[in-house]
């Protein structure tokens, strides 16, 4: 068991501007990016002059007893995946049926 919290992966700066923020390749869950005054909408980040590319998901906070590894079994994921435990559960996200958003 864990508890799920919003998260954003970031992919890309768009605007052309440097990555001021060093964010690129960082996960931040949404209640930060919210506190940094940035909005997301539709894949992308708007934060001050810069403009990100992100893929939503979820950060997995074990809870008493739970380990990482039970909660990727959980997930159908039989080893740790090497880019991390956020697109694992991202994947499961979209690959669950019941999702409206699912990816076919």
């Amino acid at each position: 068991r864990a508890e799920l919290e919003g998260a954003l992966l970031f992919l890309r700066e768009l605007s052309g501007a440097p990555d001021g923020g060093k964010l690129v390749g960082r996960v931040k869950s949404l209640e930060a990016v919210k506190s940094m005054g940035g909005d997301h909408c539709a894949g992308t980040v708007l934060l001050g002059d810069e403009c990100y590319e992100a893929t939503e998901g979820f950060i997995a906070t074990p809870l008493q007893g739970a380990s990482a590894q039970a909660m990727l079994e959980v997930l159908g994921v039989s080893k740790r995946p090497s880019s991390g435990l956020f697109e694992a559960i991202s994947q499961a996200h979209y690959q669950n049926p019941h999702h409206p958003g699912e990816k076919k």
